[in-house]
């Protein structure tokens, strides 16, 4: 055996034998839905939020998810799909999550009303609970999203588009449910 080929093997021992002891053996899949109140300007909006969960365990006080689903409300309906590091703070009681969504809006019009076809970007910050019942694990979670752009509508006036800064933020309220693999 080569002397680069030991070291190789060496590096990639020491490299990946941390993952191997402190990996805390908990990669979920699972799904979940919400209640999304969406803030604008003059007001506010309801939707329901459905989705998918693929979650691994980085160690014992991190875990990333990855959440594709679909959404839907007056004005912002469509695909998404997130990406979120949970830190858990009391053993697995509770979390704190940050992280980030992407939502493809559908573009729809009224005679007064023109909503936007746009990808949004949405950070967020959120805290969670989650318990074990029997083998499933419930999850429920307290999540604030700030969207970039910040418009959902916007006004046809003459041969110009207006658009409007009237999509303000998400609060969303989530319950999952999910199992280990």
């Amino acid at each position: 055996m080569s002397d680069i080929v030991r070291k190789s093997i060496t590096i990639a021992f020491f490299f990946f034998l941390p993952f191997s002891v402190i990996h805390s053996q908990k990669d979920l899949i699972g799904g979940g839905m919400g209640l999304n109140l969406i803030i604008l300007e003059n007001g506010g909006q309801f939707g329901l939020p459905l989705y998918l969960s693929f979650s691994y365990s980085l160690n014992k006080n991190l875990e990333l998810e990855f959440r594709p689903g679909i959404s839907g409300a007056e004005y912002y309906k469509g695909i998404e799909f997130g990406s979120y590091l949970k830190i858990f703070l009391l053993k697995e009681l509770f979390y704190l999550s940050l992280g980030i969504k992407f939502h493809k809006n559908e573009e729809y019009s009224t005679t007064s009303i023109h909503v936007r076809d746009e990808l949004y970007i949405l950070p967020s910050i959120g805290v969670g609970s989650r318990m074990k019942v029997d083998k499933t694990l419930v999850t429920f979670e307290l999540l604030y999203q700030k969207p970039f752009p910040n418009g959902l509508t916007y006004l046809i006036v003459g041969n110009q588009y207006i658009y409007r800064e009237d999509f303000h933020g998400l609060v969303s309220f989530n319950i999952g449910l999910s199992w280990q693999l």
